[in-house]
């Protein structure tokens, strides 16, 4: 089940848009908060950047909290399931 009320992790579950700079041609990319790289339409060129810190990678409810898929993607990691006794 998701938490639906932790703030440090709203971020990563709901998205939002942001700008940055081609680092081929210099246009203005569209970029989700929660991606690490995009693709300029215009020269082909991968533009990527780091993903600030956050608490998914410290806390430990966070692969309850963001889900499996969610806690990979910004760890890295495949998460490791608990298996109930």
């Amino acid at each position: 089940m998701l938490n639906k009320f932790c703030p440090g992790s709203m971020g990563l579950k709901q998205p939002t848009p942001e700008e940055i700079t081609c680092a081929g041609c210099g246009r203005v990319l569209e970029i989700w908060s929660d991606e690490m790289k995009v693709r300029c339409r215009a020269c082909g060129t991968v533009t990527t950047r780091d993903l600030p810190p956050s608490c998914v990678e410290w806390c430990p409810a966070a692969l309850e909290c963001v889900g499996p898929e969610l806690y990979a993607k910004v760890t890295g990691k495949q998460p490791t399931l608990k298996k109930a006794s």
